[in-house]
């Protein structure tokens, strides 16, 4: 179970990631001035590449437990 909590954890700082992310690009785009551009490009930059590093984090331990312990529905996946 305690498995589970943290691949949970991982998958939601991935999504919070990803929606800050899409926040401070869209900002941007309402707000087309230097420093909104340049706080996209780098804060941007940063949050997306923590999202799919905690992401693909989250898919090697789910993809990494052992059999019966995973995260994942029967049957999808795994080869039956």
């Amino acid at each position: 179970m305690k498995r589970f909590m943290n691949i949970r954890t991982l998958l939601v700082l991935a999504c919070c990631l990803s929606l800050a992310n899409m926040a401070v690009l869209a900002l941007s785009v309402l707000m087309p001035t230097a420093l909104p551009v340049m706080a996209a490009m780098s804060l941007g930059q940063g949050a997306g590449f923590a999202s799919f590093a905690a992401y693909l984090l989250a898919i090697s331990l789910d993809r990494a437990s052992p059999k019966g312990t995973s995260t994942r529905p029967q049957g999808m996946g795994d080869g039956s």
